[in-house]
């Protein structure tokens, strides 16, 4: 039986500024001492790896600066009307203290003080009509991270254009597994599109913004120029995409019968450390389609800017999660417009696990998957939900990073 990708083409539709003069004399405060906060409402200021213990109320001041020095914490700051207390705590000593404070019927809650940032919003010329990255909040989560060339998404499907100005320096050198060389150029446009909803560049005067605009992509080309492959050459190419480095596999193609051999290479790649996402099909139809039902594929089904399930997106409680379906893209060349299935929100999900993996270098290949189906919006009609790269970018960015800069390693199994 032939895979076939699964996406379709689908045409798309005076300031004024106020001076203020300060005359400091006897008697009068300076604005500055006017304005400044008091002794108790204080943050972390430069401090990182605060934490932030919240008292019940009417828990007397001096009760609550005593247990915090008796825990074995230091204060650093107090949002006294909020009965909260910012602490330091000696590292090698957080899992002691805090247990300490947990213990005590006087608190109400204790929390990391993580860092906030602001939104990224991206000046490429098509920005406005990409629903689908606001939709899942990419712009919060680019203020984390927008990738690193050093994570590799591989495009398993009909090949990639490497001309495409969105895409332009960072496809690798790939292999054509249809023609058995290693120009695994595009000759459907299927692959192109795919390509730049995961990893378009951003603010580059030209384009779209993909969800990993740093990230390289490796193109293996599995599909002819009608988007029809054979088990043997997605197999092949699963297998290749891991041996020449790839973190993320997408592919956006789906069959509706199951193969060995494909599982076999599924389960090579899962073992070696890479997610695995693909494509849940777009027959309307609850039936399992493959390589998205295999076991430990993040298999997606696609939603409509309404945040409802399209009607021709495969459903059922095999797909573990949903994205939004239609995007503005790529397509060979200097071109865009607009490309709708799942072959779509499959790359919205492949590159929101890159984002991790590029925020998180040494997270295993199991944590970002459960941060990505742990990080999802309700949604009717997908019991995983939908994607939220918001969601899941801050799971990864909540981690502790280790000396070196970072995560602390986790096993791929």
């Amino acid at each position: 039986m032939l895979h076939r990708a699964v996406g379709r083409l689908r045409l798309a539709p005076p300031t004024m500024v106020v001076a203020l003069a300060v005359v400091a004399t006897l008697g009068i405060p300076s604005v500055t001492a006017a304005f400044a906060p008091g002794a108790h409402l204080q943050g972390s200021g430069p401090s990182s790896n605060a934490w932030l213990v919240q008292f019940k109320s009417g828990v007397p001041d001096f009760d609550a600066t005593s247990l915090v020095g008796n825990a074995g914490a230091t204060q650093v700051g107090e949002i006294s009307d909020l009965n909260t207390h910012v602490l330091n705590v000696r590292a090698g000593r957080e899992k002691a203290v805090l247990a300490a404070l947990a213990s005590d019927s006087r608190i109400a809650t204790i929390e990391r003080d993580t860092s906030m940032q602001a939104t990224v919003i991206p000046r490429d010329p098509h920005w406005t009509q990409a629903w689908g990255p606001r939709l899942v909040h990419a712009p919060a989560a680019w203020s984390m991270t927008t990738g690193k060339s050093s994570t590799i998404i591989a495009i398993v499907d009909t090949g990639v254009d490497p001309r495409q100005p969105d895409l332009r320096g960072r496809v690798l050198r790939g292999w054509d597994f249809v023609g058995n060389d290693n120009n695994p150029r595009d000759d459907n446009g299927h692959g192109t599109a795919v390509a730049g909803v995961a990893a378009a560049a951003a603010n580059d005067g030209v384009g779209i913004a993909g969800m990993c605009w740093q990230c390289d992509i490796l193109p293996v080309k599995v599909l002819n120029a009608n988007g029809s492959g054979s088990r043997s050459n997605i197999a092949a190419g699963i297998v290749w995409a891991t041996r020449h480095g790839a973190d993320v596999i997408n592919m956006s193609l789906a069959g509706p019968y199951p193969s060995p051999v494909i599982e076999s290479a599924v389960n090579f790649a899962r073992n070696h450390g890479v997610v695995v996402v693909a494509a849940a099909g777009n027959e309307g139809s609850t039936r399992k389609f493959y390589p998205a039902a295999y076991p430990g594929v993040i298999s997606v089904a696609a939603t409509s800017s309404a945040d409802r399930l399209y009607s021709w997106s495969n459903h059922g409680s095999w797909i573990k999660i949903a994205a939004p379906g239609c995007a503005f893209t790529g397509k060979p060349r200097a071109a865009w417009s607009w490309w709708c299935g799942t072959s779509f929100a499959s790359p919205v999900v492949a590159g929101t696990a890159a984002l991790i993996k590029s925020l998180r270098p040494n997270l295993g290949r199991s944590t970002i998957e459960r941060m990505l189906l742990n990080s999802t919006v309700r949604i009717r009609g997908v019991a995983g939900g939908r994607i939220d790269a918001l969601r899941a970018v801050r799971s990864a960015y909540d981690v502790a990073p280790a000396a070196n800069g970072d995560s602390t390693p986790t096993p791929s199994d």
